[in-house]
């Protein structure tokens, strides 16, 4: 907010700006230590170090603590992350995702549908959450210790209202590889914003954010890795 200040960013009520700061966070106390959290002078510091380099992805910034497939407890997890992907169209519409993934549920490849990371057996195998829970077998995780945090950046010219249906499709994609999603258990959030440059149709930036979401949350999956006893995809071989 200090940072939003000083560059007159915010909501303006005349003669003020206002430095509104939406935020949402994960809950990732399973790993490290619990005696430091981010405060307002890291939040300062990231905005002055802000730059346009390849976006760090996997274990890193929130995602560093993120797990996925809790439904057998963490130590029958795995390790979630931090994602991202973008595309851009002839016309010079931009549209890019960031996600941060830590979630009840397992994460399925988004090209052929197979489970990717998520609850394990204590042999090996992959647990399946979705027919797990329809066995009617008992759920041992924390409920409110997942979520999977994310924003959706365009430089469109969409309104609120505009950005909220964005929003709200970009959901899908979550939905459409992670299972179960949204579950009582799970706390979705995701952000939009606009810079306003490029006309485009609402509904092409909500499908074009669908689909990179579950790019995003693959990509964060894939570039995470193991930690205190807790795999990443890239160190296993689960069937």
């Amino acid at each position: 907010m200090k940072y939003c200040e000083e560059k007159g960013y915010g909501f303006c009520i005349k003669p003020k700006t206002i430095p509104i700061v939406p935020v949402a966070v994960i809950y990732d106390f399973h790993l490290g230590t619990q005696h430091y959290a981010p405060n307002a002078q890291d939040g300062y510091k990231a905005c002055l170090e802000a730059g346009t380099a390849k976006v760090a992805e996997g274990n890193v910034g929130a995602g560093t603590g993120a797990l996925v497939g809790k439904v057998c407890g963490i130590q029958q997890a795995m390790r979630g992350g931090l994602g991202t992907a973008g595309m851009q169209f002839p016309n010079g519409l931009l549209v890019g995702v960031l996600v941060v993934v830590n979630t009840f549920g397992d994460i399925r490849n988004y090209e052929d549908n197979r489970i990717i990371a998520g609850a394990r057996t204590t042999d090996g195998h992959f647990v399946d959450t979705v027919q797990y829970i329809m066995a009617g077998n008992l759920v041992t995780t924390n409920s409110a210790s997942n979520t999977l945090i994310g924003i959706v950046v365009t430089n469109a010219n969409l309104d609120k209202t505009k950005l909220t249906k964005v929003a709200q499709m970009a959901h899908v994609g979550v939905s459409q590889v992670v299972t179960p999603a949204h579950t009582m258990s799970d706390g979705d959030t995701f952000f939009a914003l606009a810079t306003g440059k490029i006309e485009a149709q609402v509904n092409l930036v909500g499908i074009v954010a669908a689909e990179l979401v579950k790019k995003a949350i693959f990509r964060a999956i894939v570039k995470a890795v193991g930690r205190e006893g807790i795999p990443a995809y890239s160190e296993i071989i689960i069937t």
